[in-house]
């Protein structure tokens, strides 16, 4: 546990004492003398001896309250963006493009995580057909960072855009420059149009769009998944699939 969750865990126990006696002494207050009030709050504090569950159960009640706020609290911050998050016009999905569901990866091509998380994306492709599957390029780790994402772009620029997302993550070292340039080659690129396109104007504006579209959102790092309205984070097929479940149960 960290130092924060600590923080709130000290703080939840003592509100959820405080509440019980408060609670204790409202319902009684009308009929208690002053020694019947000190005999109330040693009966709470005997209570809760006896059985300190009660202090668990209000800790977790305390904690499920705040995940619901932060949720909600999320789902109002993207709300306003959810028509750009879901757009499929300038960055295509990667898979199940024709499906009703979406759900958009923000994602960076030096990220561990986002290594790890390509095969987990696709076994949720595979189990979920009716789910398209959008990936956004963003670039928080630095300059080979930056050139790959532009690259994956130029490489949209010839209706590549799933073969270099594809082939990018194939890349199981440091990227550099070279690799990635390599990797557009091996997917047949005319090389002259890539060079120009990673370079281009257009390019760094759908670059700068998927950033900002992030930043709005409150992507605060990578992987961050959004889906059915909500943003979350990630590491499993199994995690995302509950999300999608969820979802379709409550159609």
């Amino acid at each position: 546990m960290n130092k924060n969750s600590g923080i709130i865990s000290v703080f939840a126990l003592i509100v959820s004492i405080l509440a019980f006696a408060m609670c204790f002494w409202k319902c009684n207050a009308k009929n208690q003398t002053e020694t019947q009030t000190a005999n109330s709050s040693e009966l709470v504090a005997a209570a809760l001896l006896e059985k300190p569950e009660m202090v668990i159960d209000a800790l977790n009640a305390y904690e499920i309250q705040q995940r619901a706020k932060a949720e909600e609290a999320a789902r109002e911050q993207i709300k306003p963006y959810l028509e750009q998050v879901y757009d499929d016009q300038v960055i295509p999905a990667i898979f199940n493009p024709e499906g009703k569901m979406v759900l958009v990866e923000f994602f960076d091509f030096s990220c561990g995580y986002c290594h790890r998380l390509y095969p987990e994306m696709q076994k949720v492709a595979q189990a979920n057909p009716d789910v398209k599957i959008i990936a956004k390029p963003v670039a928080f780790l630095g300059p080979n960072s930056l050139y790959a994402a532009q690259a994956v772009l130029a490489a949209g620029e010839q209706g590549k855009y799933v073969e270099m997302y594809n082939a990018l993550f194939a890349i199981n070292e440091q990227l550099t420059q070279e690799n990635v340039d390599k990797a557009a080659e091996s997917i047949g690129l005319n090389m002259d149009k890539y060079k120009a396109d990673v370079a281009s104007d257009v390019v760094s504006q759908k670059l700068n769009d998927s950033q900002s579209l992030a930043q709005k959102i409150g992507v605060d790092g990578v992987p961050t998944l959004v889906f059915n309205g909500t943003k979350f984070n990630a590491g499993s097929a199994d995690f995302i699939q509950t999300k999608i479940d969820e979802a379709k149960s409550a159609q």
